[in-house]
């Protein structure tokens, strides 16, 4: 079945109407992943969708961030290579897929109890633990990350990039993760924007000096798993596409 588009500034109140409608017909959860390249806005769409469920229907819906899933700075300094661990920070094998892929699991489940899971404290650089509540009655849960949308049916190509080919990316648990989710929304952004975004982003935040610092910044890690991303992904399962230009 072909994708559905919508428009990232437009449309969120009315897939917002489509999913509590849903929802309330559906015996289970609705798992959403909305995923794409660093940059694309996934983080932004997630919370609007999420914040604009629950202004008519409080508390049905909850956000889980992959970006609680880091691993530690501690883990990373653990690591056979840690000094390229911390380089490359935000790369598959930097994540704690299969912790991760538990908390899924679990929330998949509808236990009849809250379910806490890990959130990112970015002042710090470091994930907390049990920093957001998935409520026991919240029944659409919107998952934001770069990897969610990694496909099983995609021939998993030789990776490109030394970094990653050095690592175990746990291309399967990823893959286990997008199989459990009722619907796959991809941000449909160009590369070019989403690079910019991050340079400036990049120049915000301190970690760049200027704009061709903050590109450059992009071009050793960011870029790199925006490749990723599109190389392990398979566009025809994907059931809504989000434009954000």
């Amino acid at each position: 079945m072909a994708p559905r588009y919508i428009d990232a500034h437009h449309d969120l109140p009315s897939e917002a109407a489509r999913l509590s409608a849903l929802a309330g017909s559906n015996d289970g959860r609705i798992l959403i992943a909305i995923a794409g390249v660093p940059g694309s806005g996934k983080t932004t769409v997630a919370h609007k969708l999420v914040d604009t469920i629950n202004a008519h229907h409080d508390g049905m819906a909850a956000l889980v961030p992959m970006d609680g899933f880091h691993f530690p700075k501690a883990t990373l300094d653990a690591m056979k290579d840690p000094i390229t661990a911390h380089r490359r920070r935000g790369a598959p094998f930097t994540f704690d897929a299969k912790a991760m892929l538990d908390l899924v699991e679990q929330i998949r489940s509808v236990p009849a109890h809250d379910v806490l899971c890990p959130g990112f404290d970015h002042a710090v650089g470091d994930p907390v633990a049990e920093k957001h509540k998935i409520p026991a009655h919240a029944c659409v849960i919107v998952f934001e990350g770069l990897y969610l949308h990694t496909s099983a049916t995609t021939a998993l190509p030789d990776h490109i990039d030394p970094d990653l080919a050095a690592h175990d990316n746990h291309e399967r648990v990823w893959t286990t993760i997008a199989a459990h989710m009722s619907e796959l929304w991809w941000m449909d952004v160009p590369i070019a924007t989403a690079t910019t975004r991050l340079a400036r982003r990049h120049v915000a935040t301190g970690l760049a000096s200027d704009l061709n610092a903050g590109l450059r910044r992009v071009k050793v890690n960011d870029g790199r798993n925006a490749q990723w991303v599109l190389a392990h992904r398979n566009a025809s399962e994907v059931d809504v596409v989000v434009s954000n230009t």
